[in-house]
């Protein structure tokens, strides 16, 4: 998996130098945030992530918490753990230094202790070896037939073919998320991947306006986060010749350079056959289904590449080219956050929030904090940025800090009304009322264009009349009542 770097461990009888093993990938460089936060001895959050990944297999990480058990740092200073793990590491990397070091550290230890050390290690070895992995991380596969299906709206409009991609005949897909609101409305859209930006800015001028019927719990329709929509920009096929050679030729090349073993070249591939995925009539005698897809993202996730561990997670979630897994999915995402991928620290932050734990909430917060910090992810500032303005915890509020953060360019994010609302909510939050109702009644005007009906946003707007901030969840869940048939 990954190799040394800047730092020697060192093996032998003088365990007071066995120090971290460092992580270096250079394309998965987000992990190496884990080692600078023990080297800041920041030791309970270096832990609690090195955790994370050694559940999806991760060598490094498992040798790692043996060391920071037999220090003591983090956690109280366990032998018998830090034999476990590093035997765990070991077995897993089949390094024969890990190997070593395990058995020098048994060696040190009193006969009763010696068994105990030995059964955790069998135990880790159950649940973290290569055969328990095979059936917790790897994807059932299903052909696309036999996969979920995807939500269809209620009401769709299609996107007009932009003018200078029509002329020059391309073709390609938008890949966006989204979440349902309970009134059934798509909203949060971020565009993940396109094939050309004139393709991203119809789809986002295009998918407010569908509708769909939200999900419904004990009466009530709620949020659905996360949902995944292609947008297929595609001509007919008098005008696709050269323009399917160009592809194939891309789709050859890209698997050649990920049939070598490079990571980002085999989650590259596995993109393009998810992106491709629609244009199956066009690219005859290629496997473009999502199975084959998860097969390339699966050899990038377990060599430690965050983006793919997310990916792969996600469609383990979904259940795309694959049976439904949502544990062995969210093993992968968290995975893929413990190493900085900020996509996925949205992700788990977002599912967070859904709980009614206020120590969830709290790790929710973190999530976000880390992804604003490292990368400066605009859905991840929006998300985090309400929570400054509206929280119910009065240590979490901060106005200033709210409209900070979604003070610059949105980037993939295009919910404009989700924005306004959050920078009005901000400046009722430091008492500022008058700007408040101004954005607010902006944010309105936004909503009314794509005919949205949103109570709690006129709510809102007689909170900040009233001179009152708004507290609370940005989503609130509403009665569902099912509307009448009609012929």
């Amino acid at each position: 998996m990954w190799e040394m770097r800047n730092r020697n461990v060192v093996f032998g009888v003088c365990f007071a130098h066995l120090v971290i093993a460092l992580f270096c990938a250079p394309a998965n460089a987000g992990v190496e945030k884990v080692v600078e936060l023990y080297n800041n001895k920041e030791y309970a959050e270096a832990f609690a992530y090195f955790q994370d990944l050694a559940e999806v297999g991760n060598g490094k990480a498992q040798f790692n918490i043996g060391v920071m058990y037999y220090h003591g740092e983090g956690v109280p200073r366990d032998d018998v753990q830090a034999y476990a793990w590093i035997r765990t590491a070991a077995d897993t990397t089949k390094n024969e230094k890990y190997a070593s070091t395990a058995e020098q550290i048994l060696a040190t230890l009193p006969e009763d202790k010696q068994q105990a050390a030995r059964d955790l290690a069998a135990e880790l070895h159950a649940r973290l070896g290569e055969e328990a992995l095979q059936k917790t991380l790897i994807p059932k596969p299903l052909s696309d037939e036999d996969c979920t299906q995807e939500i269809a709206p209620l009401k769709r409009e299609n996107p007009n073919y932009p003018n200078n991609a029509l002329s020059e005949g391309k073709m390609g897909a938008v890949v966006t998320e989204f979440t349902i609101t309970p009134q059934g409305y798509v909203r949060d859209l971020i565009v993940t991947t396109t094939a050309d930006q004139s393709f991203a800015k119809e789809t986002a001028r295009i998918l407010p306006k569908w509708r769909y019927t939200p999900r419904v719990v004990k009466d009530k329709a709620v949020p659905t986060y996360g949902v995944r929509v292609q947008m297929i920009f595609q001509i007919d096929d008098s005008g696709t010749a050269t323009n399917m050679r160009e592809l194939k030729k891309a789709l050859a090349s890209t698997k050649e350079k990920a049939e070598q073993g490079d990571i980002v070249e085999q989650y590259q591939y596995a993109m393009m056959l998810e992106n491709f995925n629609r244009f199956k009539t066009f690219l005859k005698g290629m496997n473009l289904e999502y199975q084959e897809a998860n097969k390339w993202l699966l050899s990038s996730a377990v060599s430690g590449f965050s983006v793919a561990q997310f990916q792969l997670g996600r469609n383990m979630v979904s259940g795309r080219g694959c049976a439904v897994d949502e544990a062995g999915g969210m093993k992968w995402i968290t995975a893929a956050a413990a190493g900085g991928h900020p996509s996925a620290q949205h992700y788990l932050a977002r599912n967070l929030f859904q709980e009614a734990d206020e120590q969830k909430y709290r790790a929710a917060i973190k999530w976000l904090k880390g992804a604003v910090a490292a990368y400066d992810y605009f859905p991840a500032k929006v998300m985090l940025a309400w929570e400054y303005a509206a929280s119910t915890l009065q240590e979490v509020r901060d106005g200033k800090a709210a409209l900070e953060l979604i003070n610059g360019k949105s980037g993939v994010f295009f919910d404009h009304v989700r924005v306004l609302e959050t920078e009005a909510a901000a400046h009722a939050e430091i008492g500022d009322f008058s700007r408040a109702i101004t954005t607010q009644k902006d944010a309105l005007e936004k909503a009314n264009s794509y005919h949205w009906e949103i109570p709690e946003m006129q709510a809102r707007l007689a909170s900040y009349q009233a001179k009152q901030p708004w507290r609370g969840e940005y989503y609130q869940s509403v009665e569902w009542i099912q509307p009448l048939e009609s012929d």
